[in-house]
């Protein structure tokens, strides 16, 4: 699979189409200024925390597969490299948000170069619409302007709940990406 972004020079699709690629989704890369000071209360009955140890990990897997709708095991074993390798990074944080003791949602937060980039974040479906999304994106702006970050980015789905509550918080679209796959018929030859 090959992420794309609008500016990317034509002849990458051309050479993406020769080799069997596919346009198979587009993500929306939104952005922000990050002011100190900049991050609003998240609700006062559900804790966030960052993934510790193999436990919450393995919760924070269980509410990624639920949320994201992660039907196949390439996707889940996907997600679960990607949040082992962020778990390893220094700048990298994976956060769990739970209910009354029950994991409902969770998001990651990386740091470089004074920009924060909020990632990973899904709910699980029964505590949908219930302001558990919000509560992450303030817990990781908050985090971020402590460690002295100016800008903030993430990506969403175009017209998802995610990308709403992004723009809720101040974030604008910046451009979208686009994902290209390679069919495993083309991978075999």
């Amino acid at each position: 699979e090959v992420e794309a972004c609008p500016w990317a020079d034509p002849s990458l699709l051309a050479l993406a189409a020769e080799l069997g690629y596919r346009a198979t989704w587009f993500r929306s890369v939104l952005i922000r200024a990050l002011p100190a000071g900049s991050a609003s209360t998240p609700r006062s009955d559900l804790e966030i925390r960052p993934v510790e140890n193999d436990r919450d990990f393995a919760a924070w897997r269980e509410v990624t597969v639920a949320g994201f709708e992660l039907g196949s095991h390439r996707q889940q074993e996907i997600a679960r490299q990607w949040g082992e390798a962020l778990r390893r990074i220094d700048s990298g944080r994976l956060l769990i948000a739970r209910l009354a003791g029950v994991p409902v949602g969770v998001a990651s937060l990386a740091v470089r170069d004074g920009v924060a980039i909020l990632g990973g974040m899904t709910t699980a479906p029964e505590a949908r619409n219930q302001g558990v999304q919000q509560s992450l994106i303030s817990v990781r702006l908050k985090r971020a302007s402590e460690l002295g970050c100016t800008i903030a980015a993430s990506t969403a789905d175009p017209g998802s709940g995610s990308e709403r509550n992004l723009r809720r918080r101040g974030f604008e679209v910046a451009g979208t990406k686009i994902g290209l796959t390679q069919p495993a018929s083309a991978l075999a030859g």
